[in-house]
């Protein structure tokens, strides 16, 4: 009987052994000199700064796209410059039809269109509209619907930037 013990013991130890072992792998790391301590935090902190720069360039990239979208007022090309098409309404409540390029939008005044477009105000036979500082007046002409276009004068009529815009 005494010889089935050790061997009892022995698997016993064995899978101890080797439970142990097993826990112990992970604990290697905090077995670490300070020196080689340091030096891993140091190269973690050097990925990390160049991911964040990474990032910062990414952030740069996305602001300026915004930017540029701002100032172009829709997701169109900067040139499609206003176009009035007409003006209607009755007792003051005038509404604008203004074209960019080939969208048609109404607008009444006060009201944003086309991105970034403001309506100032409208008149009988104008409409003066700002983009950003920039202010124009679109004028309409009775006599033909090609309206004209911001910024250039046109065969139905004048659009002036405003003395100071």
């Amino acid at each position: 009987m005494p010889i089935h013990k050790p061997v009892k013991l022995t698997k016993l130890f064995m899978a101890l052994l080797s439970i142990g072992l097993i826990s112990l792998a992970p604990c290697a790391t905090a077995a670490e000199t300070p020196g080689q301590e340091l030096t891993r935090i140091s190269e973690e902190t050097a990925l990390l700064n160049a991911r964040k720069a990474e990032l910062d360039a990414e952030l740069k990239v996305l602001t300026a796209q915004s930017e540029i979208k701002k100032i172009k007022g829709s997701d169109g090309p900067a040139a499609e410059q206003p176009v009035l098409r007409g003006i209607e309404g009755i007792d003051g409540k005038l509404k604008a039809n203004i074209a960019f390029g080939m969208t048609t939008v109404e607008g009444h005044k006060g009201e944003t269109i086309h991105g970034n477009w403001k309506i100032l105000s409208i008149a009988r036979n104008a409409v003066v509209i700002a983009h950003g500082k920039e202010q124009f007046r679109l004028i309409l002409d009775d006599e033909t619907s090609s309206g004209n276009r911001a910024g250039s004068p046109g065969r139905g009529g004048d659009t002036l930037p405003l003395p100071g815009h």
